[in-house]
């Protein structure tokens, strides 16, 4: 789960392929719908680093385990469980929960 919002995005979160620039390494590079690039960060160049080095472990292996990371393990729907690339990479559990309730609520699933 991607969470980690641009320097200085103040609305909203992360939009769809934001992840990308970090998954490859590429915040140096603007982006073609980027008037003005933002100015990364440490945590961003430090994010990126994690990521890449998760997706590599996963291509190598299929598992994206390696050491600085929390364990992640395999995806219980029970648990909803997954792992957070934010501002911070972390553990978590039930992300849906709140938005599936909803979703139950307003279509009248018993």
């Amino acid at each position: 789960l991607f969470t980690r919002r641009y320097p200085g995005q103040c609305d909203g979160g992360p939009f769809h392929g934001q992840e990308t620039a970090y998954v490859f390494g590429n915040l140096g590079t603007r982006l073609w719908a980027d008037r003005h690039p933002p100015a990364f960060n440490e945590v961003d160049r430090d994010l990126s680093r994690v990521m890449l080095k998760t997706w590599l472990a996963f291509a190598r292996t299929g598992d994206p385990n390696h050491a600085g990371i929390p364990k992640w393990e395999c995806f219980d729907p029970h648990q909803d469980n997954f792992l957070e690339f934010g501002d911070t990479v972390q553990i978590g559990s039930k992300w849906r929960e709140g938005p599936l309730a909803f979703l139950d609520d307003y279509f009248g699933k018993p």
